[in-house]
């Protein structure tokens, strides 16, 4: 898929609206076609190549929401992006749950609507080489022989560019977070090292902790960077974020092992986090490390609600919480060997 010229299908009631969309895309190099309820739009995404759907949630007859649905039934592929009025935002947020993988509001800017086209070939690109590798990882495990062991260690390096690249992307969408997930995975490592990981275990937790926020490619920007206090709603679409990680990677063999701190990094030892509400004793020592890591670097950067937080009141905060928040033999291993080693205590 080239975001530089696309098959896409414009479904809305309101003829001018379509219209209007129609020329700005074909200006842009896009082929596109519009329709005027859900029905014709399911009909048209079976019966011919379509890259993307720019679907109004309010229409009459089979509304946006079903017609995501029926869609999604039976095409997986296809980028869908729902366009709604102001009032209507707080629906829109909750279809990414039915699989949508944007939303924009109406009247459309046509420069956010490009961005938002963009933001999604580029994740579905990266899913897909992603995928990609696997498949060919996996082939070549079951061969014994050095030449193909040697191919399989070079197809290793190349997936792991390739999540490299994806946590890069996961940051793109918010930049307040630019450089999380490297840092995040920097921590973990050398925490993991302190702990005495085995290099197996250490692998999949560099690939763990590098895509623990990959499910933030399915909250909306403007939820992510919003300067202000979140609605309810926002902060439940936020939170969706460790489920829809999950999801993203649960075909992949390779990153089988890593799923746990994807799904499990905003999880307490309490039982009071988040998304399963696991308790200590069901929590792995990778998701426990990439839980301490990924708060602490969280708290002392900046975020577009506040300022980034002393690191002396970081530490005392976390401390507060050990025990209940956090495993308390690594968070000592972890602000008296780490931390100190860079001088920050």
């Amino acid at each position: 898929m080239d975001a530089k010229s696309l098959n896409i299908l414009i479904t809305d009631d309101e003829i001018d609206a379509c219209k209007a969309l129609e020329i700005y895309m074909r200006k842009q190099g896009h082929a596109a076609l519009s329709v005027y309820n859900g029905s014709d739009a399911i009909s048209h995404v079976k019966n011919n190549h379509t890259d993307i759907v720019l679907l109004d949630i309010k229409m009459p007859g089979k509304d946006g929401i079903e017609t995501l649905k029926e869609i999604r039934s039976f095409n997986k592929d296809v980028i869908i992006i729902m366009v709604t009025a102001v009032d209507n935002i707080e629906i829109a947020i909750g279809t990414i749950k039915d699989g949508s993988d944007d939303f924009i509001r109406k009247p459309v800017v046509f420069t956010e609507l490009e961005k938002s086209i963009s933001q999604a070939v580029e994740k579905r690109k990266m899913l897909y080489d992603l995928h990609g590798f696997d498949e060919n990882i996996e082939k070549i495990v079951g061969e014994q022989t050095s030449e193909l062991k040697q191919m399989y260690l070079l197809l290793k390096n190349a997936y792991l560019e390739i999540v490299r690249a994806l946590s890069e992307a996961i940051e793109a969408k918010d930049p307040y977070t630019e450089g999380h997930c490297k840092r995040v995975t920097a921590l973990s490592l050398q925490l993991g090292n302190e702990t005495g990981l085995t290099s197996e275990q250490l692998e999949t937790l560099e690939l763990g902790s590098l895509l623990h926020d990959i499910g933030k490619i399915g909250i909306r920007g403007a939820v992510l960077n919003k300067p202000g206090k979140l609605t309810t709603e926002e902060y439940n679409h936020v939170k969706e974020h460790p489920v829809i990680g999950d999801k993203i990677v649960s075909k992949s063999v390779y990153l089988e092992k890593s799923r746990q701190m994807i799904r499990g990094h905003h999880e307490w030892l309490d039982g009071s986090g988040y998304p399963d509400q696991k308790e200590k004793n069901n929590i792995d020592i990778l998701t426990k490390i990439v839980m301490i890591a990924d708060v602490y670097d969280a708290m002392t950067s900046d975020r577009p609600y506040r300022k980034p937080m002393p690191h002396k009141q970081v530490i005392a905060i976390m401390q507060s919480e050990k025990g209940s928040h956090f495993d308390q033999k690594l968070l000592e291993i972890f602000i008296n060997k780490i931390l100190s080693g860079k001088n920050k205590v």
